[in-house]
């Protein structure tokens, strides 16, 4: 009777050290949608995820197999069908690959910067236009050699062409679409020669396809950037994680201030994606190496909801609202 006891105590253990990351028990999340994220699997590689916003119904789409490949960056496209993402597969010296696949994970496929060609093309933090004609993302042109001078490109599928938007000797990364032709990006171009550091970083708009740029921001304090489309505005993180976080108008260039949730630490703290009515905001709060925790913030009613109750490390998070 009494290993009979054990043993049951055992399995109540084990059951809720495997769902004390993801709360697949509720069966209806309060906040709509779903979430694509990369995170480690069993051996550590990191695999492609989805779930609802409560952890349930979570999915592996992506397993290393005997490539030992692994996948991160994930983003989904405008209705939630296909994912563009990042891999160790047929990588190179320059830098991860960038790939496709349905929403279900079936038809995982490179993104060829050619028709007729193998070549796979080299990039990062891929992200959708609105219309999902195109995909932008950064690469790095001289990283084997030890250098920093990341680039942005942009893949149009009418055409299979890509194209090269940005061209300086400094860091231009993160692409974020404003609409079909225009993207914001984060460089620090403008303090190249004076900052050694590589430190200070502004925020710039690059249009399309007569290719133009300008720059929106001064401070050289930019730690990150989220856009609100439905109040035309940007969310902007200062590269201080302590500071205050503040709106800056797309119109005007008025800045307002973010009443940041008092419980959450602003260190380590930065905006994933807000939704679609842009009443909700996802935060990532945490740092990778000790895992991190992500929290669903509603601007107007002042609620905060965790996705995982432990952090977790993870390589990039999206989220689809329709």
């Amino acid at each position: 009777m009494w290993r009979d006891i054990k043993w049951s105590v055992l399995l109540v253990i084990v059951t809720s050290i495997s769902c004390s990351l993801f709360s697949s028990e509720e069966p209806t999340p309060e906040i709509p949608g779903k979430l694509v994220y990369s995170a480690p699997d069993k051996n550590g590689r990191y695999q492609i995820y989805t779930s609802l916003t409560n952890g349930a119904k979570r999915k592996q789409l992506t397993s290393s197999g005997d490539e030992e490949a692994e996948f991160f960056n994930p983003a989904w496209n405008s209705d939630g069908t296909q994912i563009a993402l990042t891999s160790t597969l047929n990588s190179s010296t320059e830098g991860p690959s960038l790939y496709l696949m349905n929403s279900d994970g079936s038809n995982l496929r490179p993104l060829k910067g050619r028709s007729n060609t193998d070549i796979v093309t080299t990039g990062n933090n891929p992200k959708w236009s609105p219309d999902d004609s195109k995909i932008a993302f950064d690469s790095c042109l001289n990283c084997e050699l030890g250098g920093r001078n990341h680039e942005l490109f942009v893949y149009d599928f009418e055409t299979d062409i890509i194209t090269q938007l940005t061209d300086t000797v400094s860091s231009d990364f993160y692409p974020e679409w404003k609409n079909n032709e225009e993207l914001y990006f984060i460089s620090d171009r403008d303090y190249y020669l004076i900052d050694s550091l590589r430190t200070n970083e502004d925020i710039y708009i690059v249009r399309i396809p007569k290719i133009s740029e300008s720059r929106i921001t001064y401070t050289g304090k930019i730690g990150s950037l989220s856009l609100n489309r439905i109040n035309n505005s940007i969310l902007i993180r200062p590269e201080s994680g302590d500071e205050d976080w503040y709106f800056l108008d797309i119109s005007t260039s008025d800045s307002t201030f973010f009443e940041f949730p008092s419980n959450i630490s602003r260190t380590f703290t930065s905006a994933v994606t807000w939704s679609k009515n842009g009443e909700w905001i996802l935060f990532k709060v945490g740092g990778l190496r000790a895992g991190r925790l992500f929290t669903f913030y509603n601007t107007e009613t002042k609620v905060t909801l965790q996705f995982n109750s432990e952090p977790f490390k993870d390589a990039g998070m999206d989220w689809y609202t329709e």
